[in-house]
Formats: C-alpha cells, structure tokens, sequence
C-alpha cells in the first residue's frame, strides 16, 4: 500500500493543505501507527484535517479516511568480520486501503488508483432482444429476462412504481422472466417463461374515453404503475397489446383478448367489454396474434389470415367496409409468415419476402404508391425481401434480408426516419440503420433493435420516447441509453 503522502502526489491538485496535530509523511523507525482524518477537496487543493483535532467529520462536505504511517524499519544486520552486516529489510510501509484509494477517486478523477485496487470494469449490459413501441412511450426485453421502458408515464406504463416520464430506459419493477413483450397506446405487457402475462398501465380508466374497459386484464379497471397478472393466462406463447385491446396466443392456438369490445375487437361474438380475457371465436390454429387500434388479427398455420373489430377502413380486408365480432378470412392470403395490425390497417408478410397490406391509406400507409384506402390486400411497392413487418396508427415499415429497414406513410415527426418529415405512400429507407433484426412502431415514433443489442429510435420524443436522454424530436435514428 502507498503513504497517504505518495498516494495523494498521483492526484494532481495544486497543493496539499494540511491542518491540525500532525503532518502528512512517514514516520522513519516508527511503530505503525493508525490515523483517521477528514478529508475533502476545495478548488484545486486537497484538505485534510486530523478527525482528533475537531472531533467528527462533516457527513455532507467531508470523507473519513483511516490509514497507516510509515511501518519500522528492519533491525541492524548481525556484524561480519571487519565489515558491518547489512541492514534488515524495511517494515511495511503502511498506506491506505483500497477502500480509501477509491473513496478519493470519487472525488478527484486525476487521482491513480495503485493497480490492485482498480477494480475490473462493470459487465456491458445484457443485449435487447426485442423492443416495443407504444403511443408515447417504448419498451425493451433483455436476454437476462428483464425488460426496461422510457417515455411517458403518465399512467404507469413504465412499470417502475412511478409515473413520472422518463428520456432514459428504467427497470419493470418485479419481471425477471420475461420472453415477449408488447406495448399499448398507454399500457405494456410481458409474457413470461412460465406461460403468464402481466400487464401494467392504463386499465381503461380515463385515456381515449375507454372507461372501465380492462385493458389490464386482471378483472379491475384500475391504472397501474407496477405490473398486476393477467387472470387466468397460463399457457400463452405470445401477446399483442395496442390502443383498446390486448390479446395472447395460447399453446394450444387459441386467442383470448380482452378490453374494449365496442366494434368486436375482442372477437368473442360480442360488443362487451371484458377485464378478462375471453376466447376469439372459430380460432383454433393460430401461430401469431396482433392488435391496431380497434381491430386484431390472426396469422394462422395455414399461411392464411384472420381478422375481426372494426372495419370501417377496410382494415378487416374481407372485401368489405364492415366491422364483424368474429373473425373473417383476408383475401387471397395464403403464404403469410407474419402479420401486423396498425391504426386502421393491417399488413401481411409473405413467404417469398413481399408484403400485402390492407384497410385505411390516408397517408399512404399501405406503401402502394397512392392514398386510397382499400378492404382487400395489394402490394407494397418495391420490397421483395423483408424478414420483419410493423404497422402503427398511419405508418408502416418493414426490415430487410440486409439488416436496412423501409418505412412509408405519415411522418410528421420524423417517424420514417429518411431525415425529413415529408410523408410517402412508397417506401423509403431508414437513415443509418445497419444490422437490424426486428422493428417496432405506434403513432410518430419507430424503434428498431440492432444484431448487438443496441437499439435506435427516430421520431417524436417530447416525452422521451426515444430514449436518449432528450426530448428533442429526430427524423433521423439515435441510439436509446443503456443498451
């Protein structure tokens, strides 16, 4: 260990200001001797005051420090014939502990820790494995199991025990096992190893005017900032969450959804809601699930497609503008891989790498080149290779064989993330993104996780929703923090 003395020259302040009953320095063919002192920084000097002389440390202002002077040094050597022996080795040469080196570290940067006391650097943070987008607010899993939300909070869809907004990711309070997760306008869920779900938010207790509608699942209607279990969910292997509904596949290729149930988007036959979840009628098959704002749909094993909710749009593409509470097949759908319910719009992903998409096209979501809305699917423009598909309120995109992602429609806040704000009806590609494996979008912002772990957002961020330590808005991808 080094003297105190030695150790704080490293530090590089202007001076060493001593005070009180004793002097920085070694003590030659001493005993050992122990002394505490109070110690802080003040500009550019170091101040250290022998506790003794006042008693106590300031808590708020001042750190303790105990080390040891100048240990003693060796016994005279034996003498020789005509010559001296030589002298005995030096004693130990006294010095701080690890724990004081690091306590000055704190407080002086400049400061060079002796090498046993520099402590390894902490474990990078485990890799994303997949991001969710909500209205205001985004959702990440971690291969650990855990999952972290940054944005709005306002009903506690953060799941953090609080609802304060957050530009920084922050910590699921109690998920450990998470495998899948999704995200609503204003609340999230997580599927478990186990086959559970939990869910944490908005409970359909004021957002949208869905009052009492249970988007929570667990038989109330009321908010909640920490995640509450989905009653009687057991055996899901994946969950949609999204403006009026929520949704989860079961094992045995059921669906069970509940919430708003005024359009059907439950699927059960009926127009009432449910804080629990109800079985989709007819679905027997399913592979995936997803929900949009007032509708959900099924991809089935088949390759074939399902919907049913609200059909005004076309968003149902059963050939008709109609809303139906049981599900309806998609037309000339039969090689899907995927499927992803946005606003008022669907979009499929066909085996041979295409997309069909279907329903509302005001802002050219669809990506066929045009702005009219259609209730049966048609292609997207000038993509033959998407391995991934995400719908939103008026946007969609798609990520590709080459790990690039293509967004197309509204773009008010820079959602499409090409670096301007104009909207397409044809696809564009993302600004920068390299190396994607999964996208995610909601109303005006878009996330996509990258091969390692990292994850980039672009759009709308007045809440933090892009989670990198800002509010300002970006039409072009920045990196989340933490990942």
């Amino acid at each position: 260990m080094r003297s105190f003395t030695s150790a704080l020259v490293g530090a590089a302040v202007a001076t060493i200001v001593v005070s009180g009953s004793f002097a920085i320095a070694a003590i030659p063919d001493s005993t050992t001797k122990v002394i505490t002192v109070c110690y802080k920084k003040v500009g550019g000097d170091l101040r250290v005051i022998d506790k003794a002389a006042k008693g106590a440390c300031n808590a708020k202002t001042e750190t303790e420090l105990a080390f040891n002077q100048q240990g003693p040094k060796g016994d005279q050597g034996i003498s020789g014939v005509g010559l001296p022996g030589p002298k005995g080795d030096p004693g130990d040469p006294g010095g701080m502990s690890c724990e004081n080196e690091r306590a000055i570290k704190q407080t002086t940067p400049a400061f060079v820790l002796t090498p046993n006391c520099v402590l390894p650097p902490p474990p990078p943070p485990p890799p994303s494995i997949r991001v969710a987008v909500g209205q205001y607010h985004s959702c990440a899993l971690q291969i650990s199991g855990t999952v972290k939300c940054w944005g709005s909070n306002t009903y506690g869809q953060l799941g953090n025990g609080t609802n304060v907004n957050s530009n920084a990711p922050v910590v699921v309070a109690g998920i450990t096992n998470a495998i899948a997760i999704s995200a609503g306008y204003f609340h999230s869920c997580a599927l478990l190893s186990g086959g559970t779900v939990k869910c944490w938010g908005n409970n359909g207790e004021v957002a949208w005017g869905y009052a009492g509608t249970g988007l929570l699942g667990n038989g109330t209607s009321t908010n909640s900032n920490v995640p509450v279990s989905v009653v009687g969910i057991t055996d899901a292997t994946a969950i949609s969450a999204d403006e009026a509904q929520s949704c989860a596949l079961l094992s045995s290729g059921t669906i069970k959804c509940w919430g708003y149930n005024a359009y059907g988007g439950l699927g059960d036959g009926t127009n009432a809601d449910s804080n629990v979840p109800v079985a989709v009628a007819t679905i027997t098959n399913a592979t995936a699930v997803t929900t949009g704002s007032n509708h959900s749909c099924a991809l089935l094993a088949t390759g074939s497609i399902k919907c049913w909710g609200y059909g005004a749009d076309g968003e149902l593409g059963a050939g008709s503008y109609s809303a139906t509470n049981t599900p309806v097949d998609v037309i000339g759908i039969t090689t899907a891989t995927a499927v992803a319910a946005g606003g008022n719009h669907s979009c499929g992903l066909l085996a041979d790498g295409t997309i069909r998409c279907w329903g509302y096209n005001g802002y050219g979501e669809l990506g066929i080149g045009s702005t009219g809305s259609t209730n049966t699917p048609v292609a997207v423009t000038g993509i033959s290779n998407a391995t991934g598909i995400t719908g939103a309120w008026s946007h969609s995109c798609a990520v590709l064989a080459d790990g690039t992602a293509k967004c197309w429609g509204y773009n008010s806040n820079g959602q499409l993330g090409d670096g301007t704000t104009n909207g397409t009806s044809t696809p564009v590609t993302v600004s920068g993104l390299t190396n994607a494996t999964s996208v995610s979008a909601e109303s005006f912002h878009t996330c996509a996780v990258r091969s390692d772990g990292t994850i980039n957002c672009w759009g709308y961020n007045g809440n933090g929703e892009l989670g990198d330590g800002t509010t300002t808005n970006s039409n072009v991808p920045v990196t989340v923090n933490g990942f």
